[in-house]
């Protein structure tokens, strides 16, 4: 990917020094606040951080074979798959490089449209929710 004029190295040392001058501010943020904490408040939040690592669960068994992944999850507000949907169109500003637009379904449901049968968000998109939800225990 090049910015105007062929420039790529200067597009992206641009955002780089961006990205690198953000996160010297969040390391000395984080220097001062750890180094300002008496050791009273450090045993509190090591019984806190204790207790949550305790109870967290990084894995719960779920029956994926038992989830349609075409149909996806059976939920109100959800569309089925090749259903027409009326809306109506905003003409908000998109960012992006893939083709999509805004509408309205009412009352108040505004969503994102994206289209094109080249348009590999689409897909991808599709592909990620489903594999998450068929992780999801219920």
């Amino acid at each position: 990917m090049t910015a105007a004029g062929g420039r790529s190295g200067e597009f992206f040392a641009a955002e780089w020094g961006v990205i690198r001058s953000s996160s010297l501010v969040v390391v000395v943020t984080t220097v001062i606040a750890v180094t300002s904490v008496d050791a009273a408040t450090d045993d509190v939040k090591l019984a806190v951080r204790v207790e949550a690592i305790r109870r967290a669960q990084v894995w719960t068994p779920t029956d994926i074979s038992s989830k349609d992944l075409v149909a996806g999850p059976d939920r109100k507000d959800g569309f089925a798959a090749g259903e027409t949907i009326s809306c109506d169109y905003r003409g908000k500003k998109v960012t992006g490089r893939s083709p999509k637009f805004f509408c309205v379904i009412p009352p108040d449901d505004e969503i994102k449209v994206k289209y094109g049968r080249d348009n590999g968000e689409v897909y991808g998109e599709v592909a990620a929710t489903r594999l998450l939800w068929s992780l999801l225990r219920g």
